[in-house]
């Protein structure tokens, strides 16, 4: 996904806005994946290039870069399918192409955060997820003591969004805004998950 829009323009200012979030919310999944992939294949056919995922657009995080096309086309990288096996010091590819005298391989999977110093009791999602209402405040903790700033998935920048996690933790910390129940903030964490599941 490169950072540039229509006419140059930031993607985040073109296409990240109140409308278009609140047309993804309410148009079909599959409608909302098929006009972003067709927008981003505007600038270049992410099949040609080895780039098509098999996961639809919404359902990953993606990959800002200007310069992979570029490399590609210059040959500078080269794409590759899924690795079937080693073999020693070689790589077999699903298609059958081999590279021989690989001294390293980096496998770029992702990574789970865990918090292992807090209590286990803040932890209420399945797999020791940890809970928070509006990203932000452990239900379980009272009084709210605690403010996990910056632990989301954001569509554009994320440090205003922090910004905005601290002014609003530092009222409550200071007892100036309250928090709702523990179960109505529980409640809204259930309706959140299962509308990114949704997605």
């Amino acid at each position: 996904m490169s950072r540039a829009s229509d006419r140059g323009m930031p993607l985040d200012m073109t296409k990240i806005s109140r409308i278009v979030g609140f047309l993804a919310e309410w148009l079909p999944a599959c409608l909302v994946n098929w006009l972003w992939e067709r927008t981003l294949n505007q600038k270049y056919d992410h099949s040609v290039y080895g780039l098509q995922s098999q996961q639809r657009v919404l359902k990953q995080r993606p990959l800002i870069n200007d310069d992979l096309p570029c490399r590609i086309l210059l040959g500078a990288l080269v794409m590759k399918p899924h690795v079937r096996e080693f073999r020693g010091s070689s790589v077999v590819f699903e298609d059958g192409t081999v590279e021989d005298g690989i001294d390293a391989v980096v496998f770029c999977t992702g990574y789970k955060y865990s918090f292992p110093f807090l209590p286990a009791s803040l932890f209420t999602l399945p797999g020791q997820r940890l809970a928070l209402y509006k990203h932000l405040f452990p239900p379980a903790l009272q009084p709210p003591t605690l403010a996990v700033v910056g632990l989301f998935q954001a569509s554009g920048p994320i440090m205003p969004i922090a910004e905005m996690q601290v002014r609003w933790a530092t009222r409550v910390i200071a007892g100036l805004n309250k928090l709702p129940t523990e179960e109505t903030m529980l409640k809204d964490i259930q309706c959140e998950t299962k509308r990114m599941e949704r997605r």
